[in-house]
């Protein structure tokens, strides 16, 4: 019977600090200015401008994107 509580307590205090921790991925970024980016237009300084360096960079059927993204 102990040891049960003893078990008991330590999964709440598991779950207790699992909701505590956070963690942050990316920048966050005002999507406000992704309505002023328009496709074929705005170039890529530009966009840097507006948002920031971007989280990653990668490249689609041979472009190079901007990847942006937050999370927390």
């Amino acid at each position: 019977m102990f040891t049960n509580k003893i078990f008991i307590w330590l999964i709440l205090l598991l779950l207790l600090l699992n909701c505590a921790t956070t963690y942050k991925l990316g920048k966050e970024f005002d999507t406000e200015y992704v309505k002023s980016i328009v496709i074929g237009t705005t170039t890529q300084e530009e966009i840097i401008n507006l948002l920031g360096e971007p989280f990653r960079i990668g490249i689609i059927n041979g472009n190079e994107v901007y990847i942006y993204s937050y999370e927390e």
